[in-house]
């Protein structure tokens, strides 16, 4: 690694460009050959050799560029490289470790965890605050804590007290499509609702397009979402996410069961592929490997509970950057009533 930096021969202007990425977007996954990505690895290359007791071949300058990159970068895994290079402690880990979210990439998330984990045994508990107003502590299955509001209407403040010091905060909410972040990638994302009308044959049905806001509890459904991207560059590592009601569920059996559009009746149906879907809250997800022109997928959808609904439109994200996204066609929150 050391010889493949000192022949690869970077150049120190390189590591003085400003980083602009998001702190969720991935170094490793989405970035590889970026600046920073190559600050990480020199300085992780240094902390190797250290502990070898093994001299490096790269220049004293570009060693020192590549630390004040990876220090002063918003990135918790250039941060924990850094931290393993010069040393550190329990303070320095947990501020590291409060920079690390759900959000952020999997593979980074764990290789920091990982590497920190000799410097864990030596923080003090974390005492999280409690709210003041109406808010009632609940305890998670997997042994954490929550706060839910039980008082009246929607809280305006959250208050924690005037004592509190600063902290790293998750916010988990819904906002109205309108306020959204609109697309900023060039992908189309529809999705159409068909019902399952049988046809003559067994296992064989109509798709009758759902132009209405009624669904009817007893009957079969598909959900189409056609994703189409309007760039040559291949988009790597998405999800989509489709949002649906309460008591809706993806119906796993697929096996068999043909399908035509109401203009091709007559001719032979098309043989429904296995579902790709994992389900999510309130929500099914179906991961994208690689998007390059148009693509579709299709799952059989039952609405169990009965009701009336407001649902956000599907969207496409870019797994290991996130604030690439874009929204269904229409952008709005649409009404349902199961029936």
């Amino acid at each position: 690694m050391d010889e493949a930096i000192a022949r690869r021969g970077t150049k120190t202007e390189d590591f003085s460009e400003e980083d602009t990425r998001d702190i969720n977007d991935s170094l490793i996954l989405d970035t590889p050959e970026s600046p920073l990505a190559d600050a990480v690895a020199n300085v992780l290359t240094m902390t190797l050799l250290k502990k070898a007791q093994l001299k490096s071949t790269v220049m004293p300058q570009v060693q020192q560029y590549a630390w004040d990159k990876a220090a002063n970068s918003n990135q918790p895994l250039a941060h924990t490289v850094v931290l393993l290079n010069s040393g550190g402690d329990a303070t320095q880990t947990a501020a590291i470790l409060s920079g690390l979210t759900a959000e952020q990439s999997t593979i980074e998330r764990a290789l920091a965890m990982n590497w920190l984990a000799k410097y864990m045994a030596t923080m003090p508990p974390v005492v999280l605050p409690a709210p003041a107003g109406a808010w009632a502590k609940h305890k998670l299955t997997g042994g954490g804590e929550d706060w839910r509001w039980v008082g009246q209407g929607v809280p305006d403040i959250l208050s924690f007290g005037d004592e509190l010091s600063p902290q790293n905060v998750q916010v988990r909410w819904r906002e109205p499509a309108k306020m959204a972040q609109q697309s900023n990638i060039p992908v189309t994302v529809e999705r159409q609702l068909y019902r399952l009308i049988p046809g003559e044959e067994e296992m064989s049905f109509i798709l009758q397009p759902v132009t209405s806001n009624e669904i009817d509890s007893d009957a079969l459904y598909l959900d189409e979402i056609t994703l189409t991207s309007e760039q040559d560059a291949v988009l790597r590592y998405g999800q989509v996410e489709v949002p649906l009601p309460p008591g809706a569920d993806v119906e796993r059996t697929t096996w068999g069961i043909s399908v035509n559009k109401p203009n091709a009746a007559k001719q032979q149906g098309q043989l429904l592929e296995k579902a790709r879907n994992e389900m999510g809250e309130l929500a099914y997800m179906v991961p994208v490997k690689e998007l390059t022109g148009t693509v579709t997928f299709r799952h059989l959808l039952r609405f169990s509970q009965k009701g009336q609904f407001v649902l956000p439109p599907a969207r496409y994200v870019r797994s290991y950057a996130p604030a690439q996204q874009s929204v269904a066609a229409g952008s709005e929150w649409t009404g349902m009533q199961v029936k």
